[in-house]
């Protein structure tokens, strides 16, 4: 079972990748975890990533800055999908985010995706305010948020203290927003027109949204069963 999971910053796409992962027991894959992996163990490749990343200051100004961003995340999942974990499926958290990236989907992960749900969320106000409350365990990744989360200190599951993502500071997160609305949103045309785009209503509870998950990739004949 291979699964994409697409959508606009705090739409809930990580919470959901990781509920279907849990179910279906296949890894799930954030490209954002991958590159932070990579980094903290200072791997020649993590290495390579920080100097990319430290030469790279003025993002925004810079014209390959989106070439650089979408080929490491596509270098890093294929050299990720690579380990047997993989062999039964994964679930893609946030991928893909480009056209270069959906056309070469098969070619990166080596196969085909059997769906690509679309959590639809895109009112600027609750993306907002889910965002100004996430908060991520740097140890084992793991997202809270304040609102549930009673501790806001700690990880539930390691005890490491919680931080927030870089990607959440209000900066960030509006870049991040513009590029979804740019860049990401323009790829869904092309799964639609394959027959595996499933779109979800993301506005609802998370429990609601996982169940709507599974029922429409059921109806869409996509078999949950390993």
């Amino acid at each position: 079972m291979f699964l994409s999971f697409i959508g606009a910053p705090g739409s809930g796409k990580g919470t959901q990748a990781h509920l279907l992962s849990q179910k279906l027991q296949i890894p799930h894959l954030s490209i954002g975890d991958l590159i932070r992996k990579e980094m903290r163990q200072a791997s020649p490749y993590g290495q390579y990533i920080a100097r990319k990343l430290k030469n790279h200051k003025n993002l925004k100004q810079r014209k390959n800055t989106i070439h650089f961003f979408e080929t490491l995340a596509m270098e890093l999942l294929a050299k990720r999908v690579e380990r047997e974990d993989c062999q039964r499926g994964v679930i893609l958290d946030g991928f893909p985010r480009t056209n270069l990236q959906a056309r070469k989907i098969k070619e990166t992960i080596q196969h085909e995706l059997d769906g690509v749900i679309h959590i639809q969320c895109e009112d600027e106000q609750i993306l907002t305010q889910r965002v100004r409350g996430r908060l991520v365990c740097p140890a084992c990744l793991q997202i809270f948020n304040i609102t549930f989360h009673e501790d806001h200190q700690l990880c539930s599951y390691c005890q490491t203290p919680l931080e927030t993502r870089y990607g959440d500071k209000q900066n960030i997160f509006q870049n991040r927003l513009e590029e979804y609305a740019q860049t990401t949103r323009q790829i869904l045309p092309y799964f639609k027109a394959q027959n595996i785009l499933f779109e979800i209503d993301g506005n609802q509870q998370i429990e609601n949204v996982h169940k709507d998950i599974i029922h429409y990739l059921k109806l869409g004949g996509i078999s949950l069963e390993l």
